[in-house]
């Protein structure tokens, strides 16, 4: 029960630090989020989304290239602090939730399209989580796969940022206290999802 109510104030807090924060706060990093690159074209902005999984490994550090998205950015997806209308709040609350040393995202498959049946351009990525709150006791989030499909406004920025998962927001925050045998079945390792992914496609192919 302590653990429990440990938990819920945590997720409150931290869904309270977004909801008051009227004025974006100041972004922190290398990457210099007033000098926007616009104009990109969506293949230059898919390599850059990409090393953002790969390399700094944006879901579990808040190390995304902010100077491809727009400040008034939507984040939207299950997680209950969402949806997130700003760059600077998604970044604070992304940088404070996980335990960066004992989590994880692992790029599953990789896709950007010149246009959808609305001619938008977009990209969309696959990924894997495991993650650990930054909590005293350090609770694990059960693995846990999702999409993210970004899209783009007129300068080439990325105006929205839309997830999905494979587990309910519940499920994933109360495996945090009753593991990983509760709800859904933890997400298979990356290398077995991208391996049947594959074999799917291939599958595909020959039909």
């Amino acid at each position: 029960l302590e653990a429990a109510h440990s938990v819920l104030l945590w997720v409150a807090a931290r869904h309270k630090k977004l909801a008051l924060f009227d004025s974006a706060p100041p972004l922190r990093g290398n990457d210099d989020a007033s000098k926007k690159l616009t104009g990109l074209h969506v293949s230059e902005l898919a390599e850059i989304i990409r090393e953002d999984f790969t390399v700094r490994r944006y879901y579990v550090t808040g190390q995304l290239t902010r100077s491809i998205y727009a400040d008034d950015c939507l984040f939207d997806g299950p997680d209950p602090d969402v949806p997130v209308r700003g760059l600077a709040k998604y970044v604070d609350a992304t940088s404070q939730l996980f335990d960066r040393r004992s989590s994880n995202i692992e790029l599953l498959d990789f896709v950007f399209h010149d246009s959808d049946q609305s001619g938008e351009q977009h990209v969309v990525a696959s990924w894997r989580l495991e993650g650990v709150l930054r909590l005293p006791w350090k609770p694990k989030i059960k693995p846990y796969t999702g999409t993210t499909t970004y899209r783009f406004n007129e300068d080439g920025l990325v105006k929205s940022h839309v997830e999905t998962w494979s587990i309910s927001a519940f499920d994933a925050f109360a495996s945090t206290l009753l593991g990983s045998n509760f709800g859904a079945p933890p997400a298979p390792p990356a290398e077995q999802l991208i391996t049947e992914r594959l074999r799917r496609d291939q599958h595909t192919t020959h039909l």
